[in-house]
């Protein structure tokens, strides 16, 4: 092969590539669309305060300050001693903790970046804050929704 075909072989693959990622952004842009946001975001909302995901839950959990400064504490400890049980199954038998875990050597994974998140989370409930915003905007939805036919809660009863 010559120079002049190895480039245009790559010029083809990158034209190939961007016409995959076109695609695929086109796609996302179709699957958003479905998902408008009049669809229903009191349903959504509702659902998730009802029933958070287990990563949303200290987002949606009042706490007071204390707490907020211990919990993410907590966590860290938990992750190392998560850590160290792996080190000793690691240690016994490397065969039955690679199947177990699926990984050939236990590491621990950025403390730090798991501290900083577990803060922030815990810092949005302060005060049950995210929660009651999100309880604000069900409410709000709801009263200005169309309830069988009449006249929604925002209107005025005055008008024609």
């Amino acid at each position: 092969m010559t120079k002049e075909d190895v480039l245009k072989d790559k010029v083809a693959s990158m034209a190939k590539g961007r016409e995959a990622k076109r695609k695929a952004d086109e796609a996302d842009k179709e699957a958003n669309k479905e998902l408008s946001v009049s669809a229903g975001p009191v349903d959504k909302i509702v659902d998730v305060l009802i029933n958070p995901a287990p990563h949303m839950i200290l987002g949606f959990t009042d706490f007071d300050r204390n707490q907020v400064a211990l919990i993410p504490q907590l966590g860290i400890i938990d992750d190392v001693w998560e850590h160290c049980i792996e080190i000793v199954a690691h240690n016994e038998n490397p065969t039955q903790y690679e199947e177990k875990y699926k990984k050939v050597y236990p590491v621990l994974e950025n403390p730090i970046k798991r501290f900083v998140y577990l803060l922030a989370q815990c810092r949005r409930s302060l005060g049950g804050k995210t929660q009651k915003a999100l309880e604000d905007l069900a409410l709000a939805d709801l009263e200005s929704r169309n309830i069988e036919g009449k006249e929604s809660f925002g209107e005025s009863d005055f008008e024609s």
